[in-house]
C-alpha cells in the first residue's frame, strides 16, 4: 500500500501554532508550507496550488472564512480541500465554516489521527 503525500499550506497568524502543526504534518509524511501572513495566503495558494489549506479562522488581517470564500469562488482554487483549525468549538463557528465551504474542522491542539483521517479521506 502506498502512502499518500499531501501538499499542505498552513495559514495561521501565530507562527508557533503554524510551526507546531507543520511538524505534525511532516511526521505524517506530508509536504508542508506555512505562512503567518494571512493577507498573502491567496497569492501563495495560487503560486503553490496545495492539495490542502489548513487555516486558522480568527486572524487580525483576514479570517479563514474570508480565505475560504475567495478560494471557493475562483475556478482555479475551488477544488483545494479546506480544513478549519481553531480553538473555538461552538456551533455557530462550525456552521460558518460549512457555509464558507470548508471540508473539515479541527480543534486546537490538533489530534494527529483526526488530521491524518481528513487528509486521506479522498486520497
Amino acid at each position: 500500500m502506498s502512502h499518500f503525500v499531501a501538499r499542505v499550506l498552513i495559514v495561521d497568524d501565530s507562527f508557533d501554532s503554524a510551526w507546531s502543526l507543520s511538524m505534525t504534518l511532516r511526521e505524517l509524511g506530508h509536504e508542508v508550507r506555512i505562512t503567518d501572513r494571512p493577507r498573502s495566503a491567496l497569492e501563495l495558494i495560487h503560486a503553490s496550488m496545495p492539495d490542502f489549506v489548513l487555516t486558522d479562522l480568527f486572524m487580525p488581517d483576514t479570517s479563514g472564512v474570508d480565505i475560504a470564500r475567495q478560494l471557493r469562488s475562483d475556478p482555479a482554487t475551488q477544488r483545494i480541500r479546506l480544513i478549519a483549525v481553531t480553538g473555538y468549538s461552538d456551533e455557530l463557528t462550525r456552521e460558518r465554516t460549512l457555509e464558507a465551504g470548508f471540508d473539515g474542522y479541527l480543534l486546537k491542539p490538533v489530534d494527529p489521527a483526526a488530521l491524518q483521517a481528513l487528509l486521506v479521506s479522498d486520497a
